[in-house]
């Protein structure tokens, strides 16, 4: 059968641009100092948050981010567009993860000004090229030549934000927080009402912080301390407090008890403590039939699964005939996490159980045992051991 996929074909033009012609597209590339401004013309454009995706172009900025030289595999011509791009340039934003084309234009209008913002605020140089991209009929051009080289918080007043969120967004340390989710999750939780006040005493944002200002902006107004041990989570990407928060505030609506009475919580710790005696209390009077367990240590994947709530630890029990029913308290308190090998054979299932050494606040394999709490094999004892420890060290641990 014929085949219907046609190669592109790239025409190189007198004024330095790039025709790329496909089966079903057709777009011209222009450099940067080219007379219209770098940018693609017919390209894709994403529906969701508005950005340019160029066949290639997107690709050869962050393959060039910080090199200076052609990568096999690329055709010359990208490259010559996606090189023309000043070096600082694309080392300032080829880790970001949306935006480059635009970013790009924005940065061709003042590049001093760019680079000095892509630096210090790369979350607010983000905002900037999401609203280039929700109103291309404005042209990158209109926003790089009227918010370059304001102050920040002129810009962030611009953009409609009030002038102390050029603050808050600088406090987004990790980039890859500076996607089109992120930042409107960010900026809406900014919006809530008078978190703006108790968002500016938070040192670093992180996702539990946008989830928890976003989701539980009442309870944090009541207590504030929330905030502070959200952006204390290393974990950028760990919503920890702010699912604790709701687990414990579903649970005495429950039991028909005021939501959150707390004024001040000290650190997760505490927090943690407050969710067991809220289980603990609805476990008692019937008001919960499955409980889940906090995250565990080491993530689970295709070869161990993790037991995760009190139904999956009762299932081991009784499957496997032995006392794992017995470690409820210590897996609900964190204390304690069971895996279980994913293998077709019941004899040859092996039961793995960590524990939190307390004072350390590290983790240790306890226990390496089969069905009916029988001994395993030295060697694969060992192996067992090896890769949980391996995978402590390579920070699954706390």
């Amino acid at each position: 059968m014929k085949s219907t996929h046609i190669d592109p074909i790239f025409t190189e033009n007198a004024d330095g641009s790039v025709t790329v012609r496909g089966h079903d597209f057709t777009e011209v590339l222009r450099p940067w100092g080219h007379p219209e401004g770098f940018g693609a013309s017919g390209c894709h454009r994403e529906p969701y948050n508005g950005e340019q995706r160029p066949m290639f172009l997107s690709s050869a900025l962050r393959i060039h981010g910080g090199r200076d030289h052609a990568t096999r595999g690329s055709a010359p011509c990208i490259d010559r567009i996606a090189l023309s791009v000043p070096r600082e340039i694309r080392q300032s934003i080829f880790h970001l993860p949306q935006w480059s084309i635009e970013l790009v234009q924005i940065a061709e209008c003042e590049p001093k000004a760019f680079l000095r913002l892509a630096k210090r605020n790369p979350a607010l140089a983000c905002v900037i090229a999401r609203e280039s991209a929700m109103h291309p009929l404005w042209g990158a051009r209109y926003w790089g030549q009227h918010l370059l080289g304001r102050k920040e918080n002129d810009i962030a007043r611009q953009l409609g934000l009030g002038s102390r969120c050029a603050s808050f967004l600088r406090k987004i340390r990790d980039e890859t927080l500076c996607s089109h989710g992120y930042l409107d999750l960010a900026i809406s939780a900014w919006k809530q009402p008078r978190m703006a006040r108790l968002l500016s005493h938070v040192e670093v944002v992180n996702l539990d912080v946008m989830m928890v200002s976003f989701n539980c902006w009442q309870l944090v107004q009541v207590c504030p301390s929330l905030l502070h041990i959200a952006a204390n989570n290393h974990n950028v990407y760990s919503t920890e407090v702010y699912e604790t928060v709701e687990h414990v505030s579903q649970i005495r609506k429950t039991l028909r008890k005021p939501t959150w009475p707390w004024r001040r919580i000290r650190n997760l710790e505490h927090l943690r403590k407050i969710r067991l005696r809220a289980e603990s209390e609805a476990l008692a009077k019937g008001k919960l039939s499955d409980v889940v367990y906090p995250p565990p240590p080491v993530s689970p994947y295709s070869e161990w699964m993790w037991v995760s709530c009190l139904s999956e630890l009762k299932d081991v029990g009784k499957k496997y005939q032995n006392c794992a029913e017995s470690y409820h308290w210590r897996c609900l308190s964190g204390d304690v996490a069971i895996y279980v090998s994913r293998r077709t054979s019941l004899e040859d299932t092996v039961i793995v159980t960590l524990s939190r050494l307390r004072g350390l606040g590290s983790w240790e394999v306890t226990d390496v045992l089969g069905p009916h709490n029988a001994l395993v094999d030295e060697p694969e004892q060992s192996a067992v051991r090896r890769y949980f420890l391996e995978a402590l060290e390579e920070g699954g641990a706390e």
